[in-house]
């Protein structure tokens, strides 16, 4: 994935929050990764490693940003509040105070520090890459699960996978378990976060439990990493797993949903012996042409 083109597209995408400022339209997922050319099944996790913070935590910033340089121009605290889309003066009093721990007025006081507060939201620290994980290129024919769709519902998704299991007929009828993640982030836009927990069966289901789906998993080729350890930790091993991607100029991320195959059964396994492949869909450079 080449570098200096993936972050041309996130300042795109930088850009168009900071033209929304003001106005009542805030970007969408969309909206956001069509202005970065990155699929928006990858922009916010790419997004995240890019910028160091989420598309909401951007907009804050360039909010404050912006209505630190009205008050720096001589405005007046509703003024800057209206330039930069904040509801009242009061809304923007409260943001400045819990992002800043600072007033309008003790901004405005001192010029020197109001001027390093506007250098300083204007600017995005990126993070850097972490621990090496061990990435391998593989290549899969597609296969089907039985899936159940979720929104927003991240810390209740092993209920959603025990009460498939159990339309099933339990575990022993459970071949492979799988997840598949449609915005790779427990960070979405506006509570956008879709995950579809699955199965495969060892067994022929007809009819489909209730609220289940057949889902078909593309085939392909993958970035694929092993994650040890708990789930709560899996979005450290997917940002190490984009990081392997952002450094290889013969990839780019297809568009297709990342997945992850969890080896485990989490029931029968302890937490620090729980192993979880996380495949990461991409187009090698011969389909980049």
């Amino acid at each position: 994935m080449k570098a200096k083109h993936t972050y041309a597209g996130i300042e795109r995408a930088v850009a168009l929050m900071s033209r929304s400022l003001g106005q009542s339209h805030v970007p969408t997922l969309d909206e956001l990764a069509n202005a970065a050319c990155i699929s928006k099944f990858h922009f916010i996790r790419i997004y995240q490693l890019v910028t160091g913070e989420s598309c909401s935590q951007t907009m804050q910033r360039l909010r404050l940003a912006q209505a630190s340089s009205a008050l720096a121009h001589g405005g007046t605290v509703t003024e800057a509040a209206m330039t930069a889309g904040y509801g009242s003066s009061q809304a923007l009093a409260k943001a400045l105070r819990r992002s800043l721990g600072q007033s309008a007025t003790e901004l405005r006081r001192e010029p020197d520090r109001l001027a390093r507060t506007i250098e300083q939201l204007g600017s995005v620290q990126q993070p850097g890459a972490d621990a090496p994980l061990s990435i391998e290129l593989a290549s899969l024919e597609p296969f089907t699960i039985i899936a159940v769709r979720t929104q927003g519902r991240y810390a209740e998704l092993a209920s959603v996978y025990q009460s498939l299991a159990d339309a099933i007929g339990g575990m022993g009828n459970i071949k492979n378990i799988f997840g598949v993640s449609m915005n790779n982030s427990d960070q979405g836009l506006d509570g956008d976060l879709v995950f579809h927990c699955g199965f495969q069966t060892r067994i022929e289901v007809n009819p489909l439990p209730d609220e289940a789906e057949t889902l078909v998993i593309a085939g392909d080729k993958f970035l694929v990493g092993r994650h040890h350890g708990s789930y709560e930790r899996l979005g450290e091993s997917m940002d190490m797993l984009y990081w392997g991607l952002l450094e290889r100029s013969d990839l780019d991320p297809a568009d297709r949903p990342m997945f992850m195959h969890y080896l485990d059964d989490p029931e029968h396994t302890a937490i620090s012996d729980l192993r979880t492949d996380i495949y990461l869909p991409v187009l090698a450079e011969e389909h980049l042409l």
